[in-house]
């Protein structure tokens, strides 16, 4: 009997293959199987099913076989009761193992019956269908050695596949057939060996496709909680920018004379803006673009501008970005070009909404502007592109500026601004299908090699010697090896390119492999009809499904069917009709026929369910993603309000009940600082060289919005420093920054183990700052930990008129 390639872990071990996915949630996760190691499950799914199938069919085949032939000293009285056992048992193995998987119990139920029918075929085995291996307590036997192999660990399947080996042997031997004894027991070794070693194959193979996939879906995961998580701070910025920090830097500057109502209901708006920001709650509003425009320049009131809106509705977080992209750019018109005509438009250009808006002010070259500069870059770009929409900035000195939005219905669809602000992009989908496919690919070439090193290893270890022993009782022996050779050459340039992925045509090598069967039928003796030297029996299947693999199953039944035609004709050929010739032909037919199909059709399977496991793995992995950046970005928007807000929040809401005068030095004092730490927080999220630098730069430039000349000193490059690190550097100097007068000089001076940042301003009467206003991560003058990277030393110091603050890190 030939080799059987079916091997696959027994249920539950593919499980190891890969580490757990950490941090998932209850609930989001099925199966373990299902997620961590989807070629695995599938491989431990088919491959329990097969066994039952194959244990189902080989009991009816055999049963029917048995029946058959009764000749004595077959015992009827004991012949029923065990076919009738066996039979129910096969029935009972194969619904426990479709329902339940192939446990360990009927492992051993099997191994043990198999091993007693062994035992009795002196009883139960006519001695003329005992010899060629083809009797159905042989195929029974090693049916049973090939479940046990691949469905339970080796440490007891090769013992029991032993045991059912010694058993044949010793039924065989007491049976009066030596030669039957030696040959299928060396059959049944030769299976356990070849079986063991293609599960091993299997498994390793199957465990190295789960182990990358889960790595590869770890850091795909990574990536995308990072990038949404991210995005959320982006987008938080660009809230915070266009509302609560505006509105703090006009005051902060003195623009506003007194209180009014408007500023008031502005002060207000933006304390609920940082109420929303700090829940994460959706944006208010629905999807009627004009309608939102109109609100956007009822916000501005000291800005004259031409409206010209059509009727235009949007996705609501399409019309929130254009909306707020809008009065951004109104904004800058406010603050940059202030007594510019401007003008607003919203027009539908086909399939795209586009908003205008145009003034003719000074103008300015947008390639000059500093990088710290957040309106335009994020406000106005960032925030169109996180909705898939565009902007164009068109503006030069003296030429005015023309600030262009525009979103097109076939392009991205925005996200809720309840969720996490990111979609998943077209190339995350790509990355998630090519995984799967990939996973598919590893568990199919396990298959593969199983399949290539099977059919030649029986072609050469069994088929090759049992033609060379017979070579003189065959017919015409120089066709029977010539066949061989060229068979063997065959298989070996088609199994080179299935494992390279380049097969050979299918069909030629088809029909020349059954040229081949039929001239082997024809040139084998009678006598060698249903021995090992008719090699066709055991090996010509194989090669069929090597040369076919990957094609439909069909085919190879097609293929099957002829070559079973072949050899029906042949044993009628040559007279053997007799019920146990038949019968052993009936055998011979399954035992070579069966397996090979369930190979086939199972590694398709593996395949296809690996894939599609994956896939659901890679959706739940993201689904897994998208709440953790979801939590994680809240989680982290409130730890950055409560960083920077608790100042902004106080003197807002004085301002919004009426308790605080904006034109008092002392109110815009507190919003400049206010403002400075919003500032400082919104350049932590830039993706820049040096970050700490472009930190202090953007509390620089606040400070000469304000009016105060001050020189900002480089030297040397700061090494990458944790946001918490830059944060304490950079707060004190922030603060005391945001009360200086006259002027400041501001040096940060880095090494590769060092970064000092110190700030020298006059000493003047508003130098010491209320303790509420103070950053939380100021500290005085304590050393201060910084998480295992280093220290952090503020020092504050007056020299005469002088003041110096400095903070200080060392690794």
């Amino acid at each position: 009997m030939p080799a059987v390639p079916a091997a696959t872990a027994p249920p539950g071990t593919a499980q190891a293959a890969a580490t757990a996915l950490p941090g998932t949630q209850a609930g989001i996760i099925a199966a373990p199987g299902t997620l961590d190691t989807p070629a695995g499950g599938a491989l431990t799914l088919i491959f329990a099913t097969i066994p039952a199938l194959l244990r189902l069919s080989c009991g009816v085949v055999g049963a029917i076989v048995a029946l058959w032939v009764r000749t004595p000293p077959v015992e009827p009285a004991l012949l029923l009761p065990a076919v009738a056992t066996l039979t129910a048992w096969s029935v009972w193995y194969a619904v426990r193992g479709l329902r339940h998987g192939v446990t360990a119990p009927l492992v051993a139920g099997d191994v043990a019956l198999t091993t007693i029918a062994c035992l009795a075929i002196p009883v139960l085995v006519a001695p003329e269908v005992l010899p060629g291996e083809g009797s159905w307590i042989a195929v029974l036997a090693s049916t049973t050695i090939i479940n046990a192999q691949v469905t339970a660990p080796a440490r007891w399947s090769v013992p029991a596949g032993l045991l059912v080996t010694a058993a044949y042997a010793t039924g065989a031997h007491a049976a009066g057939d030596p030669v039957e004894a030696g040959a299928h027991a060396a059959t049944l070794l030769a299976q356990t060996g070849c079986t063991v070693v293609m599960a091993v194959v299997m498994r390793r193979r199957i465990g190295r496709a789960d182990r990358a996939f889960v790595d590869h879906q770890r850091l795909t995961r990574e990536s995308r909680v990072a990038r949404a998580t991210r995005e959320a701070e982006r987008q938080q910025n660009r809230d915070l920018h266009d509302t609560v920090l505006a509105t703090l830097t006009m005051v902060g500057l003195g623009a506003v004379s007194g209180s009014s109502a408007a500023l008031r209901d502005r002060c207000a708006g933006d304390l609920r803006t940082l109420d929303a920001l700090a829940d994460g709650r959706a944006a208010e509003g629905d999807g009627r673009l004009d309608e939102r425009l109109r609100q956007v320049r009822a916000r501005l009131p000291e800005l004259p501008v031409t409206v010209e809106l059509a009727a235009c509705e949007v996705p609501t977080a399409v019309a929130e970005a254009l909306a707020e992209s809008t009065y951004a750019a109104l904004s800058n018109v406010v603050q940059h070009a202030p007594g510019a005509t401007t003008t607003l438009r919203l027009a539908r250009a086909g399939r795209a909404v586009v908003v205008e808006v145009v003034d003719d002010g000074p103008g300015f070259d947008p390639a000059t502007v500093p990088a710290h500069r957040y309106g335009l870059r994020e406000s106005v770009h960032g925030r169109m592109a996180a909705v898939g929409g565009r902007a164009e900035v068109r503006s030069c000195p003296g030429a005015g500026t023309r600030i262009r939005l525009e979103w097109t219905v076939s392009g991205l669809t925005a996200p809720p601004v309840t969720a996490v602000p990111l979609p998943r992009t077209t190339r995350e989908s790509r990355t998630g299908a090519d995984a799967a496919a990939a996973v598919a690919r590893a568990s199919d070439r396990g298959a593969r090699i199983v399949v290539v090193v099977i059919a030649l290893a029986w072609h050469t270890a069994i088929g090759l010697p049992a033609v060379l022993s017979a070579r003189a009782d065959l017919a015409a022996p120089a066709a029977v090896l010539g066949g061989w050779l060229l068979v063997a050459g065959l298989g070996g340039i088609a199994g080179t390119g299935l494992l390279r992925g380049a097969p050979l045509p299918a069909w030629p090598l088809a029909a020349m492999l059954l040229a081949v069967d039929a001239v082997v039928f024809a040139a084998a003796d009678e006598r060698q009809l249903f021995t090992a030297a008719n090699w066709v029996w055991g090996t010509i299947a194989w090669f069929f499904v090597l040369v076919l693999w990957g094609r439909r199953l069909v085919g190879l039944l097609l293929l099957l069917t002829a070559h079973s035609t072949i050899a029906l004709v042949a044993v009628l050929g040559y007279g053997a009709t007799a019920p146990a010739d038949l019968a052993r032909c009936a055998m011979y037919v399954y035992g070579t026929s069966s397996l090979p199909v369930a190979v086939f059709a199972g590694g398709a399977a593996i395949a296809a369910l690996a894939r599609q496991r994956a896939a659901t793995a890679a959706a739940a992995y993201a689904l897994v993603a998208e709440r953790e950046a979801a939590e994680l970005a809240r989680r982290e928007r409130r730890e950055r309000l409560a960083l920077a807000g608790a100042a902004a929040r106080k003197v807002l809401a004085e301002l919004a009940d009426g308790r605080a005068d904006p034109a008092d030095a002392d109110v815009q004092r507190r919003c400049v600082l206010a403002a400075a730490r919003l500032r400082r927080l919104i350049a932590e999220s830039d993706d820049v060289p040096d970050p700490l630098l472009h930190e202090l730069r953007a509390a620089a430039d606040l400070a000469e919005r304000n009016g105060l000349p001050i020189d900002l000193v480089t030297i040397g490059t700061p090494p990458p420093l944790p946001v918490e690190i830059r944060r304490r550097l950079a707060d004190p100097p922030t603060a005391t920054l945001a009360g200086a007068r006259d002027w400041a000089r501001l040096t940060v001076v880095a090494g590769p183990d060092e970064v000092a940042v110190s700030l020298v301003t006059p000493d003047g009467e508003h130098a010491d700052h209320p303790s509420d206003d103070r950053s939380p991560a100021a500290g005085g003058g304590v050393p201060a930990p910084d998480g295992g990277g280093g220290r952090v030393e503020h020092l504050d110091e007056r020299d005469g008129e002088i003041r110096w603050t400095q903070t200080r890190w060392r690794r």
